[in-house]
């Protein structure tokens, strides 16, 4: 009979194998490859009493082409062709990681993410193309460049490297690193542009982000040029953006249309977005309320607050089912919930009306009163309306007309700029 170890075989579905009857209900190949390599399948056998088979083990030839197959059958499971040799080349580059990122650190948590450390540019540009949702990298390296068209992405700082991201950049964490937004000073656009001379569509992609906001537009339009042509999603939305604005090139409404709808169709949600707009506008194409409404959602099922803003009005404004108004109000939330102004004053009113929801008056205010603190005018005039007549709030005529003034401000300086707009056409 086996005895059980001390120390575990861990596979990938977590389950911790003290003797060999365990390590077939939860047997995988990578894993125990990965104790063949490092020697600790021979000892774990050993330790089980199992003596004969850590010696066959020991005996194997890892270069043998039925490598795999026999280590199958010494440990008494059953065999998939894979390719053995290439699972142990991986193997053997994540064990020399791992001795490399152990100069470094001894936490477990970044030794368990070793396929998700990189030590340069060049490796966190590999990654990226080879893990497009990856949500966690670890930088142990000297100086790293955050990409600025990566999203929803954590950065941690293995040895506290220095870092540039970009000044306002959303939905991208840094940890434990020394930051800095100071492009030309970092001189980030250095670490893009030798990748980029070597093809790589992201570096061109970001190396174009660089230019841009260091006002070389027309170089910055090249590079984006050079990541869609590699069929790049979000090179492709920035070479449209540029052909829309005029940026580093002649404004041209319908190439604009032309890469949204390349980027559109390869997933990239404000690509969608804008793709629907020209559809609304008949900007660059023929006015289209169906493929608008369509890319409409498309985005806003990918989290675009502007397109969810704008799905959830559709819906508002064909109220005639209550289905209809529910809907709105689903898609008011989401696009609220991410600080969409308008979607927050839309919603408020929903609350305030019971329409497609409850009626209920404190969220009315709530929701007012975040639009309002966002500049949006009309929600202002609710908030003073709110506090004059204790409506979803304890009732305040001082808060009433602060709030009220503000908006009158805002009327001001709107009037004032229509007027200087129409003296200047004259």
């Amino acid at each position: 009979m086996a005895r059980k170890v001390k120390f575990p075989l861990k596979m990938a579905d977590g389950a911790s194998v003290r003797d060999p009857d365990e390590l077939k209900m939860h047997f995988d190949l990578l894993s125990v490859l990965e104790y063949y390599a490092n020697g600790k399948l021979a000892e774990w056998l050993d330790n089980c009493l199992y003596t004969h088979e850590a010696q066959a083990v020991r005996a194997l030839d890892s270069l043998a082409e039925d490598f795999s197959q026999k280590l199958c059958d010494i440990l008494g499971v059953a065999y998939t062709e894979q390719d053995g040799s290439a699972i142990l080349e991986k193997v053997s580059d994540r064990n020399k990681r791992l001795a490399k990122l152990r100069q470094y650190t001894d936490d477990e948590n970044t030794l368990a993410a070793a396929d998700y450390v990189v030590f340069s540019q060049e490796e966190l540009v590999k990654l990226l193309d080879r893990e497009p949702g990856i949500k966690v990298i670890y930088l142990c390296g000297e100086r790293f460049a955050i990409p600025a068209d990566w999203k929803e992405i954590t950065y941690v700082g293995v040895n506290h490297p220095q870092v540039y991201i970009r000044e306002g950049l959303k939905g991208v964490a840094v940890e434990q690193a020394e930051v800095s937004s100071d492009l030309r000073a970092f001189k980030a656009e250095q670490l893009w542009f030798d990748l980029a001379e070597q093809d790589s569509a992201i570096a061109q992609n970001e190396l174009g982000n660089c230019l841009g906001t260091m006002g070389n537009d027309g170089e910055a339009f090249q590079w984006y040029m050079k990541a869609a042509a590699q069929g790049c999603d979000k090179g492709q939305y920035n070479l449209a953006v540029c052909y829309r604005d005029g940026a580093g090139v002649g404004k041209d409404r319908e190439e604009a249309f032309k890469w949204f709808l390349k980027a559109a169709e390869q997933g990239h949600g404000l690509a969608q977005y804008n793709l629907a707009v020209c559809y609304r506008d008949g900007d660059g194409v023929d006015k289209d309320p169906e493929e608008t409404f369509q890319w409409f959602l498309k985005a806003a099922e990918q989290g675009v607050a502007d397109a969810q803003n704008q799905v959830g009005f559709y819906y508002y404004q064909h109220r005639n089912a209550k289905e209809n108004r529910e809907k709105a109000v689903s898609w008011f939330i989401k696009a609220a919930r991410q600080g969409h102004a308008w979607a927050q004053y839309s919603l408020a009113k929903c609350y305030r009306d019971g329409d497609g929801v409850d009626e209920d008056q404190r969220e009315a205010f709530r929701w007012f009163l975040k639009a309002a603190e966002q500049g949006h005018k009309y929600a202002q005039r609710e908030v003073s309306t709110c506090y004059s007549r204790g409506r979803g709030v304890e009732q305040d005529q001082e808060k009433s007309s602060a709030w009220s003034m503000k908006a009158l401000k805002q009327d001001a300086v709107s009037l004032a700029v229509k007027v200087l707009t129409k003296a200047s056409r004259q």
